[in-house]
């Protein structure tokens, strides 16, 4: 079973360590260390451990906005525990929590071109392509 919990004194070492594969890496241009920092000094970005029962499997990072939209900044799973649907399933608990926690009206996110996988998971999901920059693609749920 896929969770989300919140980064604690007890977890945040094991999360730090989650890594992509380094073909990935070019992709995912930040570990999740720097999420971890960085989510100390930007006003409103959460971060939050996968797990697969009691083991950390990936991290994400979302924010929620004033006008009632969510934004997904970050969502990655550990190189070893890849292509068995913990993506998805993280996927699937950030847009509930966004909807039933928070009251979102929208989800948003973006996602590099290359990021084949990332496009096929997130299109299957009904996020649309909203246009984006030079290698960006930006998405939105309605929720």
């Amino acid at each position: 079973m896929v969770t989300l919990r919140e980064i604690t004194r007890d977890n945040w070492f094991a999360v730090a360590r989650l890594q992509v594969t380094e073909e990935q890496s070019r992709l995912f241009t930040a570990p999740v260390v720097f999420w971890l920092a960085e989510s100390k000094y930007e006003t409103g970005f959460r971060p939050v451990a996968v797990y697969e029962d009691e083991t950390p499997v990936g991290f994400a990072v979302y924010v929620v906005h004033e006008d009632g939209t969510g934004e997904i900044e970050a969502v990655m799973i550990d190189q070893r525990h890849q292509g068995r649907g913990h993506g998805r399933a993280a996927m699937e608990q950030l847009v509930g929590r966004l909807r039933d926690r928070y009251g979102c009206r929208e989800a948003v996110l973006s996602h590099r071109t290359a990021n084949y996988p990332a496009a096929r998971l997130y299109e299957s999901m009904g996020f649309r392509a909203l246009g984006g920059e030079e290698g960006v693609v930006v998405r939105r749920l309605a929720l």
